[in-house]
């Protein structure tokens, strides 16, 4: 395999010191790939987004005028220890947006507080990037697309 084809892929999240865990190590730096290059049949992992998104989320009266897409984007080492998380926000129309700050780190306190699974590629435990998308409706979240 050609890992050098891997060092470099559009989405790459690289650290920065101000918001990531500096104790965070990639099992290989060089080889992190794509959640959809691990999918298998029997993949969960957007089960348990949904189900932890939907009995986690609680929506407050201050947020019933958000609304828009927020993409939640991070890597998960090998161990399935997860950082490097970064949001992405817009409007329905894909225009830029900030959403409410305290909608943001609700948002991001969920996705941390999951437990993603370690996954393994080539018989051996992979570092991946992993996404999903919250389509805020009203303060609320109405779907997860995954």
């Amino acid at each position: 395999m050609n890992v050098a084809a891997f060092a470099q892929n559009v989405g790459d999240i690289s650290f920065d010191p101000k918001t990531d865990d500096p104790n965070f190590k990639l099992c290989n730096p060089e080889w992190v790939l794509q959640t959809y290059m691990l999918k298998s049949i029997a993949d969960e992992t957007p089960l348990l987004v949904d189900r932890e998104i939907r009995t986690k989320f609680t929506p407050r009266d201050e947020w019933k005028t958000e609304n828009g897409i927020v993409t939640v984007r991070f890597v998960v080492n090998c161990n399935g220890q997860a950082d490097r998380f970064r949001l992405t926000e817009m409007t329905f129309e894909l225009e830029e947006k900030k959403f409410q700050e305290s909608l943001r780190t609700h948002i991001l306190e969920i996705a941390k507080s999951i437990q993603w699974p370690a996954r393994r590629a080539r018989q051996q435990t992979a570092d991946y990037y992993h996404y999903f998308n919250l389509r805020i409706v009203d303060g609320q979240v109405k779907d997860i697309i995954q």
